[in-house]
């Protein structure tokens, strides 16, 4: 019937579905910059100050390819909230260095920091979204809790580190969590226990829409032989307040 019912990986499992999606990825558009003098590879070469070798020339964003990446970070990232953070740090330090020729007074620059990895998109009618470290396989020091509501359209998991108990990584899907509540509670090394009960911090769903916390506490309940309860539902309030906004 020429439709797609499953694929076959490399290793002869067979995965059943009824759709298959392939992407190619990002490619950075730099053929223009051939001849130019400035370095390049796959994309615009930049230190940690996203100068080229060219003076007072800056790259940011999905061209731009980082010399020395960060540790467990790729050269070249391109996804909006790194082309954001890039853009201030270019913008900031290519007004330093023409305040410097102008008043000839070195101007310091500003190091880029990716900071904690965070990634949204939505595919089709799915949204998901992506805070810190959550790789395709989980790592041997990490564990992880894998909530999937019934219907199968939504899904919430959470990895932690398994000595210290810090959470480490959200993955979501049809799901949406704050940004600085999940980011801060990485940061900071939440322990995964306090993370849940506190969980319904992190929602911000429409107001009608139903509240699942209280499904990934049960979750966790029953994979770990605990008994913890959510404390904390969705509401700015209690968010402002833990942010101390």
């Amino acid at each position: 019937s020429n439709r797609a019912k499953a694929v076959v990986t490399k290793n002869g499992e067979k995965i059943t579905c009824g759709f298959v999606g392939l992407t190619v990825g990002v490619r950075p558009n730099v053929d223009f910059l051939h001849f130019s003098g400035i370095e390049l590879d796959k994309g615009v070469l930049v230190n940690e100050f996203l100068q080229t070798n060219v003076p007072d020339i800056f790259a940011a964003g999905d061209c731009a390819e980082l010399r020395q990446a960060a540790v467990g970070r790729r050269a070249t990232e391109a996804v909006w909230y790194v082309a954001r953070k890039m853009g201030e740090v270019a913008g900031q330090n290519l007004v330093a260095s023409l305040a410097e020729q102008m008043t000839a007074q070195a101007s310091p620059l500003v190091k880029y920091d990716p900071g904690i990895w965070f990634n949204s998109a939505k595919f089709f009618d799915i949204e998901y979204q992506v805070y810190g470290d959550i790789q395709p396989q989980l790592p041997e020091h990490q564990a992880t809790l894998y909530w999937e509501h019934p219907g199968g359209r939504k899904s919430i998991r959470i990895n932690w580190d398994k000595n210290s108990g810090s959470v480490m990584g959200f993955n979501l899907m049809g799901i949406r969590y704050r940004q600085e509540v999940c980011q801060r509670w990485i940061r900071e090394g939440a322990h995964v226990e306090e993370v849940l009960q506190n969980l319904g911090l992190a929602n911000f769903d429409p107001e009608f829409f139903e509240e699942h916390e209280a499904a990934v506490v049960a979750a966790y309940n029953l994979q770990a032989g605990r008994s913890l309860a959510l404390r904390k539902r969705r509401g700015l309030a209690g968010v402002l307040k833990f942010l101390k906004v």
